[in-house]
């Protein structure tokens, strides 16, 4: 439920680097809890704070599409991994 606090204008700048930080955790715990080694301690948080911090640095804010995609693509293979 906390999703939809991304559409607060301007806090949601804030609230997507806490978003990642959290998914990372959520995804690390729900591995710890089924057994599964994942390859990062905290999964996809280097990428998701990249692709958050992406439309601030010119050079990343060409390629932040595909970061996101990136992103998107290693969020849905932790999901395969562990359901």
């Amino acid at each position: 439920n906390s999703v939809f606090l991304l559409l607060i204008p301007l806090f949601n700048i804030v609230w997507k680097f806490l978003l990642v930080n959290k998914l990372s955790q959520s995804i690390s715990n729900e591995a710890k809890s089924k057994g599964i080694i994942l390859d990062s301690a905290e999964p996809g948080k280097a990428l998701g704070t990249m692709t958050c911090a992406a439309p601030f640095i010119p050079v990343l804010n060409l390629i932040q599409p595909i970061l996101s995609i990136v992103y998107l693509v290693k969020l849905n293979n932790y999901k395969k991994l562990i359901s």
